[in-house]
């Protein structure tokens, strides 16, 4: 009977140890998980932007001189004097964007050039007085100044220097600018009570001056982009844009000059890039 149980207890004891040893082999070659694969900005990419652009460009007016300087003989006694004029073109663009980054641990460097058609447009006007004499008789009479600042269309070619966190970039940005600029001036709606005063000049007093250019500068802004998945990103950014100097000796006549010649736009934008 001892023999018996002893041989059970053995037996048993075989059982148990060959199955802890079959569970210890199947923990020793269970697939150890995958491990993540950190995200990479190393590539080419391709997409589209819009958004929204502003300027301050500013010109200056004096009625009298525009008098003096178009009618012979005129002589200025009161009405509206010096003044200047602002106008704040703003409007909508949209375009498209193409690019390459390459990327060393957290740092991402890259090159991008974009284009964009834009409305970013207005006109400011101010009436203006002017009262005078000439030869003697009365040379009276009113109008209004205008000034319009137009760009429709520009771009840039930029470096991009920025710090990754896996699949957000934040970046700086810089580089070349160009854009076509539309600047005039202008007096419109003359008005005068003595006309056959100003002995056929009248009309003349109704002046305009224009520039339509391709201009070229810098440009310079930040922003991020943000991964929501392995090929898309979505960015968003503020690049400020300077044109240099319009075309300052087509943009005068007697009393009016533009003189803010330095076209300088800032522009907020969101855009959609996939990459390749």
């Amino acid at each position: 009977m001892k023999s018996i149980v002893s041989g059970t207890l053995l037996v048993s004891a075989l059982c148990l140890s060959h199955a802890a040893s079959a569970a210890d082999l199947g923990r020793a070659y269970t697939k150890a998980p995958p491990v993540p694969v950190a995200f990479s900005w190393t590539g080419f990419y391709a997409g589209v932007h819009g958004g929204y652009g502003w300027s301050d460009p500013t010109a200056t007016f004096d009625p009298g001189a525009l008098a003096t300087g178009t009618v012979p003989g005129y002589v200025v006694t009161g009405g509206t004097g010096p003044f200047t004029l602002d106008v704040s073109p703003k409007g909508g663009f949209g375009g498209g964007q193409i690019g390459y980054n390459w990327q060393s641990g957290t740092f991402v460097y890259g090159l991008e050039a974009d284009v964009s058609g834009a409305a970013i447009k207005e006109t400011a006007s101010r009436p203006f007085s002017v009262t005078g004499t000439i030869g003697g008789d009365n040379g009276a009479f009113t109008g209004v100044f205008n000034l319009k600042q137009e760009i429709d269309v520009f771009g840039t070619v930029r470096g991009r220097i920025g710090y990754a966190a896996n699949n957000l970039l934040i970046y700086g940005t810089g580089g070349f600018a160009w854009g076509h600029v539309k600047n005039s001036i202008s007096t419109s709606d003359l008005a005068t009570p003595n006309i056959a005063n100003f002995n056929g000049f009248f009309p003349a007093l109704t002046r305009s001056a224009s520039s339509s250019d391709v201009q070229v500068g810098f440009s310079v802004g930040g922003g991020f982009e943000w991964a929501f998945d392995p090929r898309w990103t979505f960015k968003a950014e503020y690049i400020y844009i300077n044109l240099g100097k319009s075309n300052g000796n087509a943009l005068a006549f007697p009393g009016a000059s533009f003189t803010d010649t330095e076209v300088q736009l800032h522009t907020a934008k969101g855009g959609i890039n996939y990459r390749f």
